[in-house]
């Protein structure tokens, strides 16, 4: 990704646009149940009681279903350089490993889900998508507490 600063940018801008979609507190407070077993699976997950393995395939048998699996799909493609056809299997394979390391919690994902003002999504949202970035790459996140 360091080496395409074009294909970066691009992705902010598609992140951007997403983000100033206006929801109302209504809309923000309530999550497709896709999404909430979603995160019923990583709070499992982070408590050792289900297998990486089974919630990578809950994931993406999750993921395609929520109506915005689309523009994530454009989003992680543009983010991870994959193909289009694979970003969401990425997507989650980097979920499930950030969540199994301790380097995103449930609650974040959440929050980046639902969050309940915007400027507490967006900070979430961002969270998420740096804790992925670095699962990605395998680097070291600087601002990170050590891994589980």
């Amino acid at each position: 990704m360091a080496g395409n600063p074009r294909a970066l940018l691009l992705t902010v801008l598609r992140v951007g646009v997403l983000a100033l979609v206006p929801l109302s507190a209504a809309e923000s407070a309530k999550l497709p149940p896709e999404n909430e077993r979603l995160l019923l699976y990583l709070q499992t997950l982070q408590s050792d009681t289900l297998e990486p393995e089974a919630a990578r395939n809950q994931c993406i048998s999750l993921v395609y279903r929520v109506p915005e699996s689309e523009s994530l799909r454009e989003i992680a493609a543009g983010f991870f350089q994959e193909p289009t056809t694979n970003s969401l299997v990425v997507f989650c394979e980097l979920l499930v490993e950030a969540v199994s390391r301790g380097r995103l919690t449930p609650e974040t994902v959440n929050e980046a889900l639902r969050g309940r003002e915007r400027d507490t999504q967006l900070h979430a949202a961002g969270e998420l998508f740096r804790a992925l970035h670095f699962v990605y790459t395998g680097l070291a996140d600087p601002l990170s507490e050590p891994e589980r």
